[in-house]
């Protein structure tokens, strides 16, 4: 109750990252369509019900949005329902070497599919264990992607948002193998100190 208003009120997080020539995993920003899509060539989301992927930009054929629909409705999935849950962070090419500034909204919890799913690195996660954020989730694996450095993928199990480092982090994405559906976020604290006694 209270904490959902503490977040709804406290304004987006402004990121700024220098990208070079290439492909980069990035959550959405509250300001997406304006910031991080029109210098990107290619963006494409991941449908982890499906397993693959779907083109966002350019956009998709009409032929690859009536197969994706028939793919949903073949499950017995409402695309409409499910939309918000498999959308967020995406892949995008950037042609060319730049700096992009975004806004990353705080109070960011998601429900996961069982497999594969992609989400970004939130404020909240800065000073903290990967481990400590996943909320009720079994995660199997998690992998940040490094754009720039040798190796490609960085495993996040265990890993530590630290404070300096990790408000650098904020907004890049990272892919999650859970066990089954959950509820990915910040897992809840313990009870306060009790009340005093008195005789």
């Amino acid at each position: 109750m209270f904490g959902s208003k503490v977040f709804a009120d406290r304004p987006a997080y402004s990121q700024t990252i220098h990208v070079f020539k290439g492909w980069y995993l990035l959550g959405e920003g509250s300001d997406f369509n304006t910031t991080l899509m029109p210098p990107a060539t290619s963006v494409f989301a991941y449908l982890p019900i499906l397993n693959r992927y779907f083109p966002i930009k350019p956009r998709p054929t009409e032929t690859e949005k009536s197969q994706i629909q028939k793919d949903f409705k073949d499950r017995g999935i409402d695309i409409d329902k499910t939309e918000g849950r498999i959308v967020g962070t995406y892949w995008y090419y950037y042609p060319s070497e730049q700096d992009i500034t975004f806004k990353v909204d705080y109070g960011q919890t998601h429900r996961l599919f069982a497999g594969w799913n992609l989400k970004f690195i939130t404020p909240e996660m800065v000073g903290k264990n990967f481990d400590d954020v996943t909320g009720d989730c079994i995660v199997k694996k998690a992998f940040a992607y490094n754009s720039e450095g040798s190796e490609r993928w960085v495993n996040l199990k265990g890993y530590t948002f630290e404070s300096v480092k990790g408000l650098k982090q904020i907004g890049l994405g990272f892919a999650i193998n859970v066990e089954k559906e959950c509820k990915f976020g910040e897992k809840g604290g313990s009870l306060p100190p009790p009340l005093p006694v008195f005789n």
